[in-house]
């Protein structure tokens, strides 16, 4: 399902709608695309740390 953000604080009610729904595991695993780059990972945490440390000057 793609989403799209432009930030953490967009994703964090994303994710605890999606788990309030029971679409959500206890180690999620996770796919970030930006350009020519991807990020692959497991867990919630891992995900907003990615988010916070990929390069911004690929953003729209």
């Amino acid at each position: 399902m793609p989403v799209e953000t432009y930030s953490t604080e967009g994703l964090t009610p994303l994710i605890h709608g999606l788990d309030e729904l029971g679409l959500t595991t206890s180690r999620p695993t996770w796919t970030l695309q930006q350009n020519d780059a991807s990020w692959f990972g497991l867990g919630d945490r891992a995900l907003v740390k990615a988010l916070d440390e990929a390069p911004t000057d690929a953003c729209p």
